[in-house]
């Protein structure tokens, strides 16, 4: 009896010592929709045609996603806002009529990636508008160890 009680409780104590490290390395979707009243995603556009970004996030560091302003070039495509490195904000080069942009956070060598994936919705305007996103993260990540790759 005192065998099966006591294995009882070593399971119980495993399961929530388990269920928080889950909780933590487990993949994440994301999304934001920017609206066509909402708040500006590129510098020229009076504002976005209800434009959506979703993170598949590969690594379990992302609390969320969210809007970050929008800023013309890229000088740096992925930056951290803020001092305590918690934040990466993402900017990338698109179109004015964009509808989707999926971007995956995945581990690599000596850091991470995002890779970016935009889908137009069938205009003329190949270039032009610029997006950001904030990436909210559980533990601070360098910006300078995180690369974006456009997929095509």
């Amino acid at each position: 009896m005192k065998i099966g009680r006591t294995f009882a409780v070593g399971v119980f104590v495993f399961l929530m010592a388990v269920t928080p490290l889950s909780a933590l390395i487990a993949p994440g979707e994301f999304e934001i929709r920017f609206r066509p009243d909402g708040p500006r995603n590129s510098w020229w556009e009076p504002a976005d045609n209800g434009f959506t970004v979703r993170l598949l996030d590969r690594t379990g560091l992302a609390r969320g996603l969210g809007v970050a302003p929008p800023r013309r070039g890229l000088p740096d495509p992925i930056t951290n806002s803020g001092t305590d490195g918690r934040t990466l904000v993402v900017r990338w080069e698109g179109a004015s009529c964009d509808d989707l942009t999926n971007l995956t956070l995945e581990r690599a060598v000596g850091g991470f990636v995002i890779r970016e994936r935009t889908h137009e919705g069938g205009c003329f305007m190949g270039t032009g508008a610029y997006h950001s996103v904030a990436i909210p993260l559980w533990a601070p990540v360098d910006a300078s160890t995180v690369e974006l790759e456009s997929q095509d």
